[in-house]
């Protein structure tokens, strides 16, 4: 799918995320903020993080899912 996304120089935005933490401690669910990954391939922000819950710390919060749809789908 990327591949022809940038074959075409199609503008697109992909959002990559779980719909719950699993803690490697309890392994079990936890009710704490989900890292996700939003991209827009007409924007370089050269963040350098990686998609962890550790990382996603340092990078923007969005308090719930119509928030980070709005994002997704922005004009």
């Amino acid at each position: 799918m990327l591949r022809k996304l940038k074959e075409n120089n199609t503008n697109f935005r992909l959002l990559f995320m779980s719909d719950h933490r699993t803690l490697t401690s309890t392994r079990g669910h936890d009710s704490g903020p989900v890292p996700y990954i939003l991209y827009d391939n007409s924007i370089d922000r050269k963040t350098g993080l990686k998609f962890s819950e550790e990382e996603a710390k340092k990078g923007e919060f969005v308090p719930g899912a119509t928030e980070l749809m709005s994002l997704l789908f922005k004009e």
